[in-house]
């Protein structure tokens, strides 16, 4: 082999060398970023976890659909009950301004 031949190898081999390595580099750096990147989902995504289970807990607290509807059917049942107490304190009220009005007016007697 010719020294002329070998430098023209060792231009190709360099040439060679030099590619892959650049391909290398390339691939490596965008491997690196996307790992990077996923590193920050990865901490997002478990952050949404802890939100999730957070919220999970205090829903467990809340009434179901039945309880509620239960309750309102309670509260419309007390306003009934309200409202019939309502009607016999005025009525007692009313009597007892009656019996008031006749001992005043017999007091004098």
């Amino acid at each position: 082999m010719s020294p002329e031949e070998l430098k023209t190898w060792v231009a190709i081999v360099i040439g060679v060398v030099s590619l892959a390595g650049t391909a290398w580099t390339f691939l490596s750096h965008r491997s690196r970023d996307n790992s990077s990147k996923l590193e920050e989902l990865q901490g997002r995504v478990g952050e949404t976890e802890a939100s999730v289970k957070s919220l999970a807990r205090e829903m467990e607290h809340l009434p179901s659909k039945e309880q509620v509807h239960q309750l309102e059917l309670n509260m419309t049942e007390l306003r009934g009950a309200v409202t019939t107490i309502g009607e016999s304190v005025r009525s007692l009220r009313h009597a007892t301004e009656n019996i008031d009005d006749f001992l005043r007016k017999n007091k004098g007697s």
